[in-house]
């Protein structure tokens, strides 16, 4: 099967590319000229990745996926922390919205099997679970599920993934749980919200392994329409739960302040608890066995560069 990537380079597309490599896959790599090596990335024995390189403004890329002749497009390239500026819209719509339209355009026309997207959580971010979204990001991923329906009408299997907070040791990301794990280390104070909003946190690897299994998904049998499953942990935890869980494990309480933020407009206080699961996926890490790893992770760090 031949499975083409973009995203591959980021701390979550990296894990889907080890995992994909794992089996008799062609796996191509679009991305950015100025993107790392996805086979340097790689090079802990995995297989040769095919480089297929994004032209500025996306010129002819359907033109590039149709000479790939993928079977299945796995989109999880995204801009999400852009200002809402015209310059960050503008990079918002070219990436969450317009790439995968061309994308599943180019899929369509080279007789591709399907086509897996990764949204967000953040598209329901009411108690109702119905579409609101928490930000212009989960707007622009909302746009793009909504324009795939007609190329799942036509006969491609597309499924989007409504994607949950990933971690993971070596995370360079700057989130929520190495902020809390690196104010540990350096002991300097953390300033944070009141704490008790409640998040989902998926582990990177299984993560991963929700975006491989809706690969196959995409690439077996046709399906009835577009399908959407969230990727979740099942367990929700609140910040300041986060933040007592750390210091268990790293047996030093985090110097949080808080309250000394405000919450974030719109802020999220319940995850999404009705999305469905990718059929043959579950979570296999605990949160607090992924955050073991991350600790065991940055100790090693730690230790090297003494």
């Amino acid at each position: 099967m031949r499975v083409l990537v973009t995203g591959g380079t980021g701390f979550l597309g990296q894990a889907v590319l080890r995992q994909l490599a794992e089996k008799p896959f062609h796996i191509g790599s679009l991305q950015r000229a100025s993107s790392t090596s996805v086979d340097d990335l790689l090079a802990d024995g995995a297989a040769t990745i095919e480089t297929l390189i994004l032209k500025p403004e996306l010129k002819d890329i359907c033109a590039q996926v149709e000479a790939f002749s993928p079977d299945v497009i796995v989109h999880i390239a995204a801009v999400s922390r852009a200002k809402e500026d015209e310059e960050g819209i503008r990079a918002m719509l070219e990436v969450n919205t317009l790439l995968p339209s061309l994308l599943a355009q180019s899929a369509a026309r080279c007789g591709a099997k399907g086509m897996v997207v990764c949204g967000t959580s953040w598209q329901t971010s009411s108690p109702e679970y119905i579409y609101d979204p928490f930000n212009y990001y989960a707007a622009t991923k909302q746009a793009a599920e909504d324009i795939l329906v007609p190329f799942a009408k036509n006969g491609l299997n597309v499924i989007s993934l409504r994607m949950f907070d990933n971690y993971g040791p070596s995370d360079w990301r700057n989130k929520v749980v190495d902020l809390v794990f690196n104010a540990v280390v350096a002991q300097e104070p953390l300033k944070m919200s009141p704490g008790f909003q409640k998040m989902d946190l998926v582990y990177v690897e299984d993560a991963a392994a929700a975006i491989v299994a809706a690969t196959e998904r995409a690439a077996g049998d046709p399906l009835d329409q577009l399908e959407v499953y969230g990727v979740s942990s099942g367990e929700h935890h609140s910040l300041r739960d986060l933040e007592a869980l750390i210091g268990e494990i790293a047996e030093a309480a985090p110097p949080i302040q808080w309250g000394e933020r405000p919450y974030r407009p719109n802020e999220i206080m319940e995850p999404n608890r009705k999305l469905a699961r990718v059929p043959g996926w579950s979570p296999r890490v605990s949160l607090r066995k992924g955050l073991e790893r991350v600790w065991e992770s940055k100790r090693n760090a730690l230790r090297l560069a003494k």
